[in-house]
């Protein structure tokens, strides 16, 4: 899906985050070549790779997009 909205949307998956609660997201953003972060839930799963930066909430997101 990511590769897909690149091509339709001319997104510049390198300079966008990936943002995810799941491993499975956290694999597509890299996969894509975006940065990753994952917004940390009650599941926990053991993840594939490891994240770009770790949040508990999105108000994080601030601190990294800024």
């Amino acid at each position: 899906m990511l590769f897909e909205a690149r091509d339709k949307l001319n997104i510049d998956l390198e300079n966008s985050l990936m943002v995810g609660d799941r491993w499975r997201d956290i694999d597509a953003g890299r996969n894509a070549g975006c940065k990753t972060i994952l917004l940390k839930s009650q599941t926990i799963e053991n993840m594939k790779s490891k994240p770009d930066f770790e949040i508990e909430s999105l108000t994080e997101l601030l601190n990294i997009i800024n």
